[in-house]
């Protein structure tokens, strides 16, 4: 919520980023957390003076690390989400108007079309008159 509200007011694309940001921040600190303080477990009597690490440190940082990320996570569903409608909406309202477009081109190509067939059908009975010897005059 907190997030969509903030990308909101900053727009989707940067809170996309910021979503992207917060995810990176917390999958680095799950590897640094994992790298630095998982040692050996182990407390077999060769490793007593070995740094054998301490669980309950490690459970806190990556639980810490696991709530950012999943805090960038919930924020980027969301947000892909409305852009993914969003341009959805677009690409068919501009299909429709292109839809629309090549409608009217149709009725304009008909309509040409017709007016052509009707002008040469006439020349061509108006010719026709006077190719029989007939006129089309009236004689006085």
């Amino acid at each position: 919520v907190i997030v969509g509200t903030l990308a909101g007011r900053i727009g989707r694309r940067n809170g996309s980023l910021l979503t992207a940001s917060i995810m990176v921040a917390g999958a680095a600190a799950l590897v640094l957390a994992s790298l630095l303080l998982a040692g050996n477990f182990n407390n077999d009597d060769n490793n007593n003076n070995e740094d054998s690490g301490r669980p309950d440190v490690l459970f806190m940082v990556m639980s810490a690390a696991l709530f950012i990320f999943g805090i960038g996570v919930g924020g980027e569903y969301p947000l892909s989400a409305s852009l993914a409608s969003e341009r959805a909406m677009s690409a068919m309202k501009e299909r429709r108007r292109l839809e629309e477009q090549q409608e009217q081109d149709r009725s304009r190509t008909n309509a040409s079309s017709s007016l052509a067939a009707t002008e040469l059908m006439s020349s061509r009975l108006l010719t026709a008159g006077n190719d029989d010897g007939n006129s089309n005059e009236v004689k006085g």
